[in-house]
């Protein structure tokens, strides 16, 4: 069985996200989906516990062969802790991973 990954949930808030709270407390959620949402869109060297797990999906927009973001995505996903089932990118750009904590 997969195991869950819990976090502070985050909002969407003007300018970046902000701390879900309900009736004075922090709500827990699933977070899998925005640890991996994290690891794919931030820069090499933003988070200072680890500065090399990160991919920087930004820096491929030129790239030729998208096969090269699919590769860095599975090695940060895998460098993570994950077990990776697939990693995609759809005609119209969509990274799709399905990847879950072991």
């Amino acid at each position: 069985m997969a195991k869950q990954m819990m976090d502070i949930g985050l909002i969407t808030a003007t300018g970046g996200a902000d701390l879900k709270i309900v009736a004075g407390d922090f709500v827990v959620v699933e977070s899998r989906a925005e640890h991996n949402k994290n690891l794919i869109y931030c820069n090499k060297g933003e988070f200072n516990e680890n500065p090399s797990l990160c991919v920087g999906a930004i820096n491929y927009v030129d790239d030729e062969n998208p096969e090269d973001l699919v590769e860095a995505i599975t090695t940060a996903l895998l460098k993570d802790g994950m077990n990776v089932k697939s990693v995609a990118v759809g005609s119209s750009g969509v990274i799709e991973t399905n990847a879950f904590y072991i």
